[in-house]
């Protein structure tokens, strides 16, 4: 079951947001900064105590408004990332009429874009509150589904204009002197074409580590059984963490098929992958039990 076909089965069987108990919290916007250390035994020792930020998921739309990301850029800014990673999703992207006709009567309006000139609007006005954020070492990204739905040329097009790359299926390092941190960024699972590509000779030694950047963390198993990509910090969104989550029950869906990533830490024998909740909403402009966060990671040895 995907996020949306849950959704509208809630809808559909009146098991949805009426039959949420008092245990339940609506925080839809009740943004908050999830810390982590994350300790690499092998981490050069230039990057002793860097400082990445992660934000995902931000679906910038009538249902996340500018005001709403701008608050989260001011909230990063004020965590001084060294680098600012972004994880896809950056717009909203119409799936279906039965979702715009939930979002029109939840919010009065049309919440969902569809057409090119809309899409184009929307990652240009993303991309203007994105460059605000103060990280010296620059601004990374991946497309996620709803950029590729929406145009992903254009995506990359309108983040470009303000000095922030999308990396599709592409590598970039951070020097300091000749210490190297490299990020890998990987195209969409379910809409782009990822694919393995020659990374750099440098990893595993002592003078370089890896982040790899995916927006679906369902594409890790094919990363590290398949392609056997070495890296120490995996990071992804997608999840939402549920979004929605009821009583003794949790979220019923995340929307991906391998569960140990569906949300937060999880530490694997040399690597660590991280799945952010992500700030936006998709389907219904709600979340329940599941507040949105940004990320900061911090690097350790």
């Amino acid at each position: 079951m995907n996020r949306r076909h849950f959704i509208q089965a809630a809808l559909a069987g009146g098991a949805g947001l009426g039959g949420l108990s008092l245990a339940s919290k609506a925080d839809t916007y009740a943004l908050g900064v999830t810390h982590a250390v994350v300790s690499i035994p092998t981490l050069p020792p230039a990057f002793d105590g860097y400082r990445v930020g992660f934000i995902s998921d931000i679906h910038i739309g009538d249902c996340t408004n500018a005001a709403f990301v701008m608050s989260a850029v001011e909230l990063m800014n004020t965590q001084k990332p060294d680098l600012l990673l972004l994880g896809g999703d950056y717009i909203l992207h119409t799936e279906s009429r039965l979702t715009q006709a939930v979002l029109s009567s939840l919010s009065g309006n049309n919440c969902f874009r569809s057409n090119e000139d809309d899409a184009e609007r929307q990652f240009f006005a993303l991309a203007e509150i994105l460059a605000h954020c103060a990280a010296p070492d620059g601004i990374y990204g991946v497309l996620g589904n709803h950029d590729r739905s929406s145009g992903g040329r254009l995506c990359v097009r309108s983040l470009a204009e303000h000095k922030i790359q999308v990396l599709v299926n592409q590598q970039i390092s951070v020097r300091r002197g000749d210490q190297e941190l490299e990020v890998v960024g990987y195209d969409d699972l379910w809409t782009g074409v990822p694919q393995s590509f020659p990374l750099s000779a440098r990893h595993n030694a002592a003078h370089c580590a890896r982040i790899v950047l995916s927006h679906n963390p369902d594409l890790f198993r094919r990363i590290i059984e398949k392609w056997q990509v070495p890296f120490e910090l995996g990071l992804a969104g997608h999840t939402h963490g549920g979004q929605i989550k009821l009583p003794a029950i949790g979220a019923l869906t995340y929307n991906i098929r391998d569960l140990r990533f569906s949300e937060g830490m999880v530490a694997l024998p040399d690597r660590f992958i991280f799945t952010t909740r992500g700030i936006g909403t998709v389907v219904i402009p709600l979340r329940v039990n599941c507040p949105p966060e940004i990320a900061l990671l911090e690097l350790r040895r």
